[in-house]
């Protein structure tokens, strides 16, 4: 009976964790990718459990900081992430794999992320198991795509003097992370963008707690990249990349 008794309970728990898994189309907004990327580096503990909410804005998750950790179900988690978006959430990662179900992820090796992927790296496998963006690979075979690092000045509101950055980017994906210093001691940036065609997106987060966001615009001609954008405290936010 006491077996039989424990087998029960052992079978409740296990639905329990598996109780919140989400399924269906999903897109991760840029912070929620930055967010991830944050996860899975564990840097307060094993990552447990990866939340996020329907409309891919909204994040939640939690870390082991021990050897070991007694279960969290899933359900009651997603509620805590629920609280938070004001529409459902579910379970997105499970440690490093990502455990959402929208028919293209295949799970197992594909769906594993290492605590050593950069944010492109996340960007590209999130990408591919149709999590983040669209297709809007270039179509012509015959192009040489780069890889690599650019520098960038930009002109942040409340600031005297320019600020100098740099870019990481992979020009097929048209994908790049953003870092930069602020002046007066006042931190480190760090943040993505991310194009389709000729427009696209941009936004930071700062470890004074600062955040600025807002959209580019690239010239097919040269190359370069304009960025504008306002910050938390609605200050003006400017930067170009230039081309090569």
């Amino acid at each position: 009976m006491k077996k039989f008794f424990l087998i029960i309970i052992s079978f409740l728990i296990f639905n329990n964790l598996q109780a919140g898994y989400g399924s269906g189309d999903l897109k991760l907004t840029d912070q929620s990718v930055y967010a991830f990327h944050d996860y899975l580096k564990g840097k307060l503990g094993k990552p447990e459990r990866f939340f996020i909410s329907i409309d891919g804005r909204t994040t939640h998750w939690w870390y082991c900081p021990y050897s070991q950790c007694a279960p969290m179900g899933d359900t009651q988690e997603a509620k805590k992430c629920e609280a938070r978006a004001r529409v459902k959430c579910g379970t997105f990662a499970v440690g490093r794999s990502v455990k959402w179900k929208n028919g293209i992820n295949p799970g197992g090796k594909e769906a594993r992320f290492s605590s050593k992927d950069s944010i492109i790296e996340v960007r590209e496998k999130l990408a591919a198991l149709g999590f983040y963006g669209t297709n809007t690979s270039i179509s012509s075979s015959s192009k040489n795509y780069r890889i690599g690092k650019r520098s960038f000045v930009m002109n942040w509101s409340g600031y005297n003097n320019l600020i100098k950055g740099e870019i990481e980017f992979k020009e097929k994906e048209k994908v790049g992370a953003l870092t930069l210093k602020l002046p007066n001691n006042d931190g480190k940036c760090e943040g993505t963008y991310a194009l389709s065609t000729n427009q696209g997106t941009w936004s930071l987060l700062c470890s004074n707690d600062m955040n600025a966001s807002g959209n580019l615009v690239l010239n097919n001609t040269d190359g370069s990249v304009a960025g504008r954008g306002k910050d938390s405290k609605g200050n003006g936010v400017t930067f170009r990349v230039n081309p090569e």
